[in-house]
């Protein structure tokens, strides 16, 4: 069953995750990492959107953002 859509509204702070399965790896290299954080940037920027803060494990990763 999908969940229900996400309540967007003006100024509104996102909490952004996601985790490998079963935890598994996500990212083994730092140019996964760097590939990452490129992609962060590009898909915040058409929505001008802002990145708060970030962290990127092996595993996962987490962000807070706004738009």
């Amino acid at each position: 069953m999908a969940r229900p859509l996400r309540i967007e509204f003006e100024d509104a702070i996102y909490h952004i995750c996601a985790r490998g399965n079963p935890r598994t790896e996500i990212f083994r290299t730092d140019a996964e990492r760097a590939l990452f954080l490129q992609l962060l940037q590009h898909s915040a920027d058409p929505f001008a959107g802002t990145v708060f803060c970030f962290v990127l494990m092996n595993n996962q990763y987490e962000c807070v953002s706004c738009r």
